[in-house]
């Protein structure tokens, strides 16, 4: 190989690394850290259940059959940001010295929304008509942020989190 040709390998390769890397962030949750820290968890679980309640509002607005790629998009935005915090729980158990029952709870209750948000998720391309999905994807929708909401209760708050009204820093 002549040295045009390895340098031209080089760039080509270049290119489609950098073009991967694009398309991997354009893609991105909105908290894709991987961590064992609760805070950081807990940012991940109050990221899903913002995704949630903008896949929510979607999917009970009287418009929600015109554009339900929409709300399926944000559903599968929600999954998976459940799923890494899921697998940040999963990691942070694996290391524990001792049992944690709290901990044991938080993965339980992580892992019912995780389970249960992936039904709408994957029903949709298989799904017999647009009513019978926003029906299904609005239940598990209810179910998986009821699981997220207990969670969210047990995880810590993080420093760009905003926290509900009447609650300061300090509780």
């Amino acid at each position: 190989m002549s040295a045009t040709q390895i340098e031209l390998a080089l760039v080509t390769a270049l290119l489609s690394l950098s073009l991967t890397a694009a398309v991997a962030s354009s893609q991105g949750l909105p908290n894709n850290t991987v961590s064992i820290d609760r805070g950081v968890i807990g940012c991940q679980v109050r990221e899903a259940i913002a995704l949630g309640g903008r896949a929510r509002a979607r999917l009970e607005s009287p418009t929600a059959a015109d554009d339900i790629d929409a709300s399926h998009k944000l559903l599968d935005t929600m999954y998976r940001q459940v799923r890494l915090a899921l697998g940040n729980l999963n990691d942070r158990r694996s290391r524990a010295k001792v049992p944690d029952p709290m901990l044991d709870l938080e993965v339980a209750k992580v892992s019912l929304a995780w389970n249960t948000i992936r039904g709408p998720v994957d029903a949709f391309f298989n799904s017999p008509g647009k009513d019978e999905w926003l029906a299904g994807a609005t239940r598990d929708l209810r179910v998986a942020m009821s699981a997220l909401r207990q969670a969210e209760a047990m995880l810590p708050w993080c420093a760009n989190s905003r926290r509900p009204s009447g609650q300061d820093s300090d509780s």
